[in-house]
């Protein structure tokens, strides 16, 4: 799982940067964070941030995501595979 998350933030920071230097537009670079909402929706992902974010990612990304994910309450992840099984 720690693979995974540093994979996935790491690719959202690589983004963010591109974004800073003008490279992506405004809606692409929001379509491409969205996904950060999903992989840290969950309390442990979270703690998994708090406790990694300052040994491995810039300091301006690691305030924009801690901005982006304060702003959106977490997701209760068994209730959301429930829902989709439900509509399978």
């Amino acid at each position: 799982m720690h693979n995974f998350l540093i994979s996935a933030l790491r690719f959202r920071e690589f983004i963010w940067r591109q974004y800073q230097l003008n490279l992506l537009d405004e809606e692409t670079f929001r379509n491409y964070m969205k996904a950060v909402l999903q992989v840290l929706g969950s309390d442990r992902n979270r703690r998994w941030w708090d406790t990694y974010k300052n040994t491995t990612f810039d300091p301006g990304f690691i305030a924009y995501i801690d901005n982006l994910s304060a702003s959106h309450p977490k997701t209760d992840l068994r209730n959301f595979w429930d829902s989709i099984r439900e509509k399978g």
